[in-house]
């Protein structure tokens, strides 16, 4: 019986190295990328916005769905490059109702109704860009149609 030629024995032990020298420059270099656990939260159905042109006042009524275990928090508003002063974000999430000037977006489907300010003026009829951006570093971006409050 015989075993294994050094030829043999030579190539395994360079594929060994050469395998282990990649798996440490990847990892040193972040070549691999790492394993985040961040929540996929989409928009569902139809967003809209109440205006009043008069003072600037905004209600924004969404829904969103967080189908991960991360709970992020709703840390700033925009309508296109225009941030919202916002007042009061309530979330219904089942049975479960938060308020306050910023809230967490559970995991499941939530309902937001977003109240605030905006200047400058918006175009009543007219379909805009939301921006929310989330704790975790998540931008949401969701289309809305402008309404008359």
């Amino acid at each position: 019986m015989r075993g294994l030629s050094n030829t043999v024995a030579a190539m395994i032990l360079v594929v060994a190295s050469a395998t282990a020298a990649l798996a440490v420059v990847g990892f040193t270099y972040g070549l691999f990328g790492t394993a985040t656990y961040k929540s996929v939260i989409t928009g569902v159905g139809n967003a809209y916005i109440k205006y009043n042109p008069g003072n600037g006042a905004v209600e924004i009524c969404l829904t969103v769905k967080n189908s991960g275990p991360e709970v992020p928090t709703v840390t700033s508003v925009s309508i296109g490059n225009t941030p919202v002063s916002v007042t009061t974000i309530t979330d219904v999430n089942g049975g479960t109702t938060v308020s306050g000037p910023s809230v967490t977006v559970l995991p499941g489907t939530n309902s937001l109704t977003i109240t605030g300010n905006v200047q400058p003026q918006l175009q009543l009829g007219s379909v805009v860009f939301l921006y929310l951006t989330l704790s975790n570093g998540v931008v949401l971006v969701v289309s809305a149609v402008v309404e008359a409050q």
